[in-house]
């Protein structure tokens, strides 16, 4: 049976709260492109990560077999995705100073609707508003945060370029702990429900936006909201009033993985942030059997990670449109939230 061609009209989902309802369609679409590992936690978390909207594209026409889709109750069928992102460059609201960062992700394509032009139509439609909303003069730079071989063609052919890669570590998280090491800097770990917490998450905010240029402020905190997550701050030990390095890890059910990062700091601050969180994860009595951390490749953090028991997954890039480059401070080893977060 040949399929007809849907319509190609993205819906806009223009707030955090419309995306949120509009999880169990997402979840359908998640699931049925073999997404079994993104659960409804993860695409609520997603929704919830600061500034969020999206589009999706309805099958209204009933080409997977539909006559109508409910869209005012979120369950109707889903053959595509996108979500959007927007990070200030600045903290200061003030400035004026060039466009925003904004990322995309989340792009799924229903796999009997591939090939009809859904994935190009809902990335045309995502990048034009990107520059709509900065007055049109593309000062913005667009971030694909993980580009899979499946669509780097497309995004090659829609101006995107290979800015480097992205390595997917992971380890069992009931393996025994490594040996301690000997470390200048020690770590202070904090929760949402501590009494000095938010002392300790604008220390981490402020590290974040020295490395990243980015203001993430409501992804961080939402991150750190997610039942049993953990922040950790690095301190040079003679210097306990300004932290080295700053790090969350945030637990993901469906993945069965707690997910550490963001991170920030020198290759040694990293390796003893990312030692103390995997302790305090394996010796919680925590029910997900893996540990996790995405990082823009460098093969001497990979390093420092393989000795804390960590192993290559995999590879992805990431990519920005024109080649722009992310106002990130290189000198710095950083581990990302979510490929669709940065």
């Amino acid at each position: 049976m040949t399929m007809r061609p849907p319509t190609l009209i993205p819906r806009h989902l223009p707030s955090p709260s419309a995306v949120l309802s509009s999880v169990p369609s997402l979840l359908s679409l998640s699931t049925s492109c073999g997404w079994t590992h993104y659960g409804a936690a993860e695409w609520s978390f997603l929704a919830n990560a600061g500034e969020v909207d999206g589009w999706v594209i309805d099958d209204n026409d009933g080409s997977l077999g539909v006559d109508k889709v409910d869209n005012d109750s979120g369950g109707g069928l889903l053959l595509g995705s996108i979500l959007r992102v927007k990070y200030n460059t600045e903290v200061d609201e003030s400035s004026t100073s060039g466009g925003h960062i904004w990322g995309l992700g989340m792009m799924l394509v229903d796999p009997k609707a591939r090939r009809l032009g859904l994935g190009k139509a809902l990335l045309r439609v995502a990048m034009d508003q990107c520059y709509s909303d900065d007055g049109g003069d593309h000062d913005s730079t667009i971030l694909l945060g993980s580009a899979t071989d499946l669509g780097r063609l497309m995004y090659e052919k829609m101006g995107y370029e290979n800015m480097g890669g992205v390595t997917f570590l992971g380890r069992d998280a009931n393996d025994a702990a490594p040996q301690p090491f000997e470390s200048e800097c020690f770590v202070k770990l904090f929760r949402c429900e501590d009494a000095n917490f938010e002392n300790s998450f604008n220390m981490l905010c402020d590290l974040d936006c020295q490395a990243t240029g980015l203001d993430r402020t409501s992804t961080l905190r939402a991150a750190l909201e997610v039942p049993g997550s953990v922040g950790a701050l690095a301190f040079e030990r003679n210097r306990i009033d300004t932290p080295i390095g700053a790090a969350v890890a945030t637990p993901m059910p469906e993945t069965g993985s707690f997910s550490i990062g963001p991170f920030v700091g020198d290759k040694m601050t990293v390796r003893t942030l990312v030692h103390s969180l995997a302790s305090e994860v394996a010796g919680s009595g925590n029910p997900w059997p893996s540990i996790t951390v995405k990082i823009f490749e460098n093969k001497v953090l990979e390093g420092e990670l393989s000795s804390l028991g960590f192993k290559v997954k995999s590879n992805v890039c990431y990519m920005t449109h024109e080649g722009k480059s992310l106002p990130r401070d290189k000198s710095r080893h950083l581990g990302l939230i979510h490929p669709t977060l940065g």
